[in-house]
């Protein structure tokens, strides 16, 4: 038996990357996108449900959206680290993998420039599972609110008047 030609070597090594780029370019099929919306300084938690006789010993993440096919890394889990994320002290933002088919990611004292959408999901030789594709929206402040005070007053140019009342 001889040994592959130099050609041979190259050319299924070509193959392979092809494959590769091929599979990294598809398109995820994430579930439905969630809404999420909340006040600057508020918090949010949301839970991510996976297979867990699948991916129970994988690691888990939290990214947000650079465009469809690229993520940033925020948060991860790693089994060999334990179930928790490996976060900095004084991070907003927290993964536990809670061991039953479920993650809970966390995240607090939001900005509005944490707005965007947001990915939770597994990594499983070397390709992604997506879980759950989140998009969350951080305003400055909530909604007005109106008290029962307040629904009988008009606002005219110059002056506060009760509605209702004679001039």
């Amino acid at each position: 038996m001889s040994l592959p030609s130099v050609w041979e070597v190259v050319s299924s090594c070509l193959h392979f990357l092809s494959l590769i780029h091929f599979l990294i370019s598809v398109p995820l099929p994430f579930p439905d996108l969630e809404m999420v919306r909340r006040v600057q300084g508020g918090a949010f938690t949301t839970m991510c449900h996976y297979n867990q006789h699948e991916y129970s010993q994988r690691e888990k993440f939290w990214c947000k959206e650079l465009s469809d096919l690229e993520c940033r890394t925020i948060v991860q889990s790693s089994p060999a680290a334990g179930r928790n994320s490996l976060k900095p002290p004084n991070a907003r933002v927290s993964l536990k993998d809670l061991g039953i088919g479920w993650i809970s990611v966390s995240m607090t004292e939001l900005r509005v420039e944490d707005s965007g959408i947001y990915w939770c999901g597994v990594s499983y030789h070397m390709k992604i599972i997506p879980l759950k594709k989140i998009k969350v929206a951080v305003s400055y402040e909530g909604e007005l609110q109106i008290s029962e005070e307040q629904v009988g007053t008009q606002i005219s140019s110059n002056k506060v008047e009760e509605s209702g009342e004679d001039e």
